[in-house]
């Protein structure tokens, strides 16, 4: 099913699923940052998970006026705004610190400000990472990572606490730009015995990636990526979110918040269903990564 028939689908069965609901139903604004798959897999999902009377807004058409049609919905009083991606979470954020707004596949947010918000982020729980990273490559100690800490001090943080109890030591380096980037890798490249790259938009960038890549080649050492992008490239492994799971998440955090749950107590959740992607070049060259039990969850490519 190519990508054009497989939106129709989604939009048909997600149109068959939201039907006018009676006077005094729970009425949900739907704001879209963009008109694309892994959203209407999200939003499908939340869907289904917490029926109400949705209001759908695409903030990408062309001639919108984003802030605008927020506004607008805002006016609306609606019972709760859902914001898919980070366009359309931003621009709620700005429109009201009242209404309450769950957001789904957004990377992180950090507002200690905000009391309206809580969601589910596109980011896998670093926990998991650590665990996953644990039983794949049981043969690696240090684990390194090069971060901002104005943007990923709180991801490295846990993963810190949750490399500890594996046995994992993570050696993290700070950066806070392009140039520094590539300088804290070369501090620590000599010291690891793998790479956990993170999506932080300081440090995760063209420019190291490929250096990264390069370098993980020369030394025979694992990289573990954020998306299967970077293991097309030829990065070992990525843990790759399950769409439809954040969006029943998100749909979950709704329920709780409708329910009269505090949003800045259930803050934010982070993915726990994952796809390993696995590229098995990289695999064969470096070592196999393809027995025991978690075999039957790898997605193989560049075989």
């Amino acid at each position: 099913m190519n990508r054009t028939v497989h939106l129709r689908w989604l939009r048909s069965l997600v149109a068959v699923l939201v039907v006018p609901c009676a006077a005094g139903a729970t009425e949900i604004a739907a704001l879209f940052s963009s008109d694309i798959e892994p959203y209407a897999m999200a939003y499908e999902a939340f869907v289904q998970s917490c029926p109400a009377n949705y209001w759908r807004h695409d903030l990408s058409e062309p001639g919108i006026d984003a802030a605008r049609v927020v506004a607008e919905v805002v006016e609306k009083k609606p019972d709760l705004i859902l914001a898919l991606g980070s366009k359309a979470f931003n621009a709620a954020r700005e429109a009201t610190r009242t209404t309450p707004i769950v957001y789904v596949m957004v990377l992180d947010y950090q507002d200690s400000g905000a009391s309206n918000v809580a969601g589910a982020s596109i980011r896998v729980d670093p926990a998991l990472e650590m665990e996953s990273i644990r039983a794949v490559f049981p043969r690696v100690r240090k684990l390194g990572v090069v971060y901002d800490e104005s943007i990923s001090m709180h991801i490295v943080s846990a993963a810190r606490r949750a490399a500890a109890r594996l046995g994992l030591e993570l050696i993290a380096e700070k950066a806070s730009d392009a140039a520094e980037t590539i300088r804290a890798i070369r501090t620590i490249e000599d010291d690891v015995d793998a790479w956990w790259l993170i999506p932080d938009r300081t440090t995760l960038n063209a420019e190291s990636a490929e250096y990264l890549l390069l370098s993980s080649v020369r030394r025979g050492i694992p990289v573990i990526a954020p998306s299967r992008k970077y293991v097309d490239r030829g990065a070992q492994m990525a843990l790759v979110p399950d769409y439809a799971a954040i969006g029943q998440a998100g749909a979950e955090i709704a329920l709780r918040l409708m329910a009269g749950s505090d949003p800045a107590e259930v803050g934010t959740v982070y993915a726990t269903d994952v796809r390993v992607v696995v590229n098995v070049r990289t695999s064969q060259e470096m070592g196999p990564v393809l027995d025991g039990a978690w075999a039957a969850r790898f997605d193989l490519i560049g075989r």
